[in-house]
């Protein structure tokens, strides 16, 4: 917050371009999923591989005024808000969100916004919320439909779970769309099956699902695994 809004001295120049005005209202991840390098980056001490990462948000009012200062400033109407999980997996990320949402709500602007966050944060009541504030869009790391490639990826949901967050987000007319990883170096015939037939269960099964392979980050404890 002591930082201030960033710099927007190309931001007219990329809405030419069609490109997309980025909004970043906190960063890193609680989470310790073994493919991704993001709570190594924040968290990771002592070498544990497996360290929880820190995460860190903004004050939601500032957030909701930067959004209304991009649209007074350059009509912007979509925004993309680029943490890497916007929740922040306590309660306090519920109710700062939930603050976030309010706070957008009050200020009745025309600008939509999209997020990414974790299966298990996907709760109706705060979705809701939040699209009384903007939100159109919301992108989901479910990265598996099998319980055991979920635990494979230390995602510490279940299949089960990841289904019923999609649903959740396209029965309250969000777009919707998911992180899949069809493809693992443990993966059978069967397990690729089970997979299918998961996206099909949620609509979801379209080349770019289906054509998905883990691809570790640098650092994170799948790509030792892999190796």
């Amino acid at each position: 917050d002591l930082l201030g809004e960033p710099a927007r001295d190309l931001t007219a120049a990329l809405m030419r371009m069609d490109g997309l005005v980025t909004v970043s209202t906190s960063r890193g991840c609680h989470a310790r999923c073994t493919f991704c390098s993001v709570p190594r980056f924040y968290g990771i001490e002592n070498n544990r591989q497996l360290a929880v990462g820190d995460w860190l948000s903004r004050n939601p009012q500032l957030s909701a005024t930067e959004i209304a200062s991009l649209h007074e400033r350059f009509s912007v109407l979509e925004v993309l808000i680029v943490d890497d999980e916007f929740f922040g997996g306590a309660m306090s990320g519920i109710e700062r969100a939930e603050a976030f949402a309010d706070a957008l709500a009050a200020l009745n602007l025309p600008v939509r916004f999209a997020l990414s966050c974790r299966a298990e944060h996907a709760v109706p009541s705060v979705l809701e919320r939040l699209a009384r504030g903007g939100l159109a869009h919301v992108f989901v790391g479910l990265e598996a439909g099998l319980d055991s490639d979920l635990k494979l990826y230390g995602k510490e949901q279940t299949a089960d779970q990841n289904e019923l967050a999609v649903r959740t987000i396209k029965s309250l007319g969000l777009s919707f769309q998911p992180g899949f990883m069809l493809f693992n170096h443990k993966s059978t015939l069967q397990s690729i099956r089970s997979g299918l037939d998961f996206l099909e269960r949620i609509d979801e099964f379209k080349p770019v699902t289906i054509n998905s392979a883990v691809d570790p980050h640098f650092g994170a404890p799948l790509t030792s695994d892999m190796e």
